[in-house]
């Protein structure tokens, strides 16, 4: 269960002390919980600081700080993906770096929804035009 330093887990585990969840995300070895107030946790391996604190080792369900109330989580290997309230999307992860604090990608209209798998990431704006960013090896952003 997320969280919980349980190795493996064969049934679904009630998950303690967290406020309302609104949706989630799961990456390779972490996860992403947002509340209904838009605060974000991260859960599980932050190596490539993929869910934006310091801490670098394992962690169980921690406050991501210093970001703005998000509306969707994203996650996939290594790569965290946030939009917030107000379309901005956040970065965090092997996609920012290595970094150890999301930060905001500049210059882009509002966000409404994302695509992210290990080695790329898709954006979607409020008009529906799609913004890629990250490995394009066998064309995969389509550019």
């Amino acid at each position: 269960p997320l969280g919980l330093r349980v190795e493996n887990c064969s049934s679904f585990e009630f998950i303690p002390d967290l406020p309302a969840i609104a949706s989630s995300a799961a990456g390779s070895f972490h996860s992403l919980l947002l509340t209904d107030g838009g605060l974000v946790y991260g859960a599980g391996s932050n190596r490539k600081g993929q869910i934006g604190s310091k801490i670098v080792k394992e962690t169980r369900h921690a406050l991501i700080e210093n970001i703005p109330p998000m509306m969707r989580v994203f996650a996939s290997n290594n790569n965290s993906v946030m939009i917030s309230k107000d379309g901005e999307a956040w970065i965090a992860g092997d996609c920012n770096d290595g970094k150890e604090k999301p930060r905001k990608i500049e210059n882009l209209p509002p966000i409404v929804d994302a695509a992210v798998s290990m080695s790329h990431i898709l954006l979607l704006d409020s008009r529906g035009i799609v913004w890629c960013f990250g490995a394009n090896t066998y064309g995969q952003l389509g550019i």
